[in-house]
């Protein structure tokens, strides 16, 4: 008789799904032991791994500057990595952006896309080193010329310190944050000799922004004009124009002199013409001249403008002139100037 072939016997689905939940359930007791720590027994609690430490901060702020007086309102954005800072503010519509990197200072204008990269002075960066942050370093310029603590006081629900100083200047006042930082929330300034008082609200200090490197880089477009602390002075001094603020035009001053009994006469000592010729070769207008009056040298020493100590003379004139030229100006550049957002002060830690 032939013998029938015999067939291995297969599981079929039933005892394969038994298998293999029975091998999850071997592979998860595994790990179950695994993950006890040594010394560990069954039933006990396993102890909790130790805490990840947090991801320290990168070395990065901003904050926003609202500078007001009666001459009007400015804005200042700042942001800084370690070192590196870069500052924008608008003037007369045009966005001027200033970058301190390395061993250079650089001011451009975003709208025309030209400006100025000044080498930075030993003297410059080594200030810096000793620095905790690029701005934001009003108290310490005061500490260093004597202010004092004076008391405390609360500005947008917080606590902050209030430091002075009162010299032959005026007077200097700033406060900031009663913690480490000693973050500066506002600044005022009063001037003796012109009476003038000036105001700076710091608003939203925020640290730890990831900022990229070449945020502290002028954009490739910009054509930068590259020069020496030297001859950027030697420029200055020489009245040359330097850097992306708009030029609203040429003041001639100590145009002529008039003696108080020949107030008609006009004696040219330094020649006649000069700023004309100069508005004519930078291609910008020539706003007016003033003479020599040494009223108002008496009078600003002694905080009365020539307005006020001689309001009929030939240089009160000669002011009042210039100053309608100027507002007429500003007026027409002011077009392109976006209006001051409503600000806000945010407390981040």
């Amino acid at each position: 008789m032939r013998r029938r072939p015999t067939r291995r016997a297969h599981p079929g689905r039933a005892g394969r799904r038994a298998a293999g939940l029975a091998s999850i359930a071997m592979l998860v007791a595994a790990l179950l032991v695994a993950a006890l720590p040594v010394g560990a027994k069954e039933g006990e609690a396993p102890e909790a791994p130790p805490a990840r430490a947090a991801a320290p901060l990168p070395d990065t702020w901003y904050a926003q500057a609202l500078a007001y007086s009666d001459a009007g309102i400015n804005v200042t954005h700042f942001w800084s990595k370690g070192k590196k800072l870069r500052a924008e503010t608008v003037i007369a519509g045009h966005r001027v952006v200033t970058i301190v990197n390395g061993d250079t200072y650089f001011a451009y204008d975003s709208l025309s896309r030209e400006g100025v990269a000044i080498a930075r002075t030993a003297a410059a960066l080594e200030q810096e080193r000793a620095r905790s942050r690029p701005f934001g370093n009003e108290l310490e310029a005061l500490l260093r010329r004597g202010a004092e603590r004076i008391g405390a006081e609360k500005i947008g629900g917080r606590e902050v310190d209030l430091y002075q100083i009162t010299d032959d200047g005026g007077r200097r006042q700033v406060w900031v944050t009663t913690d480490g930082r000693q973050l500066p929330i506002r600044l005022k300034v009063w001037r003796r000799h012109t009476g003038q008082t000036l105001h700076t609200d710091f608003l939203s200090w925020t640290r730890g922004l990831p900022i990229g490197d070449s945020f502290f880089d002028p954009e490739p477009s910009v054509t930068l004009e590259r020069m020496g602390f030297e001859e950027y002075v030697s420029r200055q001094g020489n009245r040359t124009p330097t850097g992306p603020v708009p030029v609203l035009g040429i003041v001639e001053n100590m145009s002529w002199f008039s003696p108080p009994d020949l107030p008609d006469r006009r004696y040219h000592i330094f020649g006649e013409g000069g700023g004309q010729r100069v508005a004519s070769e930078l291609g910008v207008d020539f706003l007016g001249e003033l003479p020599i009056d040494p009223r108002v040298v008496e009078g600003g020493d002694k905080g009365r403008p020539i307005l006020v100590h001689a309001p009929d003379s030939q240089v009160a004139d000669a002011f009042r002139a210039l100053a309608g030229s100027v507002a007429r100006k500003l007026a027409v550049l002011a077009e392109g100037t976006p209006p001051v957002a409503d600000a806000n002060i945010t407390w981040v830690s």
